[in-house]
């Protein structure tokens, strides 16, 4: 017999501005079978690896206080207690953990087919979780590391350069390198030195989405400032994840990081002319 469930997963978003998260935890719920558990990660220190300026200790308190609160819906669920077999997961997670613009976040809910719950359940939990803390070979490569590159590269000129909010009634993102000449020049950094090709793809795709609420905007134009990944990550998986950047809706250009000082002598020469013209 197949039963359809929901899921959500819990992420840590270490940056909101870029987008850059992992899964610390899914939840899954079929309420015509009265099924609701969860299982959160167990080995938070492994993050800080990803990410060194994860708040480890605030991670465990929370995942403390959501284990606890679900075991004890799961018992209310399977025990009997009065229950509406309508109410969908995202009403049910987010009376837990509320939905803020903190660093822990629920992940848009997702459907299965399932002969087995409880089998579904740690698949998801393999697949979403499990994997992200294992032990990594290197860091993740923070974003202000291509940024310090870029603007060592402008020198004095970097003072030129100030933050932008691009937005609309849909969304909105700042740009904290960005300067006019005619129409806004913003130079958003990039890092793709992930854990593996699928948070390489994922984050490219995150971008694109939040470029499409913001296509309908003043003029302006991004360059990427890319963060290669490290030599031991799949060079073809960087390139895709390149590739699914370049769809990015408005006008753009994309900027390895091999390349980055030069383009930043380049755009001082630009700001420099500018100057004097004005």
């Amino acid at each position: 017999m197949m039963t359809n469930y929901s899921a959500v997963a819990l992420r840590y978003v270490h940056d909101v501005a870029t987008g850059e998260f992992v899964n610390i935890g899914v939840v899954v719920f079929a309420p015509q079978e009265r099924y609701l558990h969860a299982r959160f990660a167990s080995n938070i220190q492994r993050i800080t690896r990803l990410f060194p300026g994860a708040d480890v200790s605030h991670i465990r308190r929370v995942l403390n206080y959501l284990e606890q609160r679900f075991e004890s819906l799961s018992h209310d669920v399977d025990g009997g207690l009065p229950f509406y077999p309508e109410i969908k997961i995202a009403e049910v997670v987010t009376r837990v953990l509320p939905r803020d613009d903190s660093s822990l976040q629920w992940s848009e809910e997702f459907a299965g087919l399932t002969p087995s719950l409880e089998q579904s359940l740690e698949q998801l939990y393999q697949r979403m979780v499990n994997r992200y803390t294992q032990p990594i070979h290197a860091r993740s490569k923070k974003e202000n590391e291509v940024a310090s590159i870029f603007l060592n590269g402008l020198g004095s000129l970097a003072d030129k350069l100030v933050s932008k909010k691009i937005s609309n009634e849909l969304s909105s993102h700042t740009f904290h390198h960005a300067w006019k000449n005619g129409r806004w020049n913003c130079y958003e950094p990039v890092s793709f030195d992930l854990a593996d090709s699928t948070s390489m793809k994922e984050k490219a795709v995150r971008i694109v989405g939040n470029g499409l609420t913001l296509a309908d905007t003043e003029s302006h134009k991004v360059y990427f400032l890319l963060g290669a990944p490290s030599a031991d990550h799949d060079p073809e998986a960087y390139r895709r994840a390149c590739s699914i950047l370049d769809k990015y809706p408005t006008d753009h250009e994309l900027i390895d990081e091999a390349n980055v000082e030069a383009f930043a002598q380049q755009v001082a020469r630009e700001i420099a002319a500018h100057e004097r013209e004005i």
